[in-house]
């Protein structure tokens, strides 16, 4: 389903987004928490020596950073030569960030 239908259903059938995912497979909500658990597993590592690592999402792009991401007095200067590690584009098309 297409977002607008999602929408749509969700509003029609009274149902919630979580309870659609449940229904399409029950093992996601697992899966999901599995994965975000391995990611908090290694920034935690990855701090150990580097207090201020980070993960940082760019035009559907993922990165570990070793600091943070910008700096300056206004945080104008990326840091571009603390990132370490990328997802070389595994989640392009999947990422989608901003305020809600």
């Amino acid at each position: 389903m297409k977002t607008d239908d999602v929408i749509e259903h969700i509003e029609n059938q009274n149902v919630t987004a979580v309870e659609l995912l449940d229904e399409f497979d029950p093992n996601l909500q697992f899966k999901f928490a599995k994965a975000m658990t391995a990611l908090k597993q290694i920034i935690d590592d990855v701090r150990i020596l580097y207090p201020d690592a980070s993960y940082y999402i760019q035009d559907d792009a993922f990165y570990l950073m070793l600091g943070d991401s910008h700096s300056g007095d206004h945080k104008q200067n990326a840091n571009t030569n603390l990132i370490a590690l990328t997802d070389n584009h595994k989640l392009a098309g999947c990422i989608s960030g901003g305020g809600f």
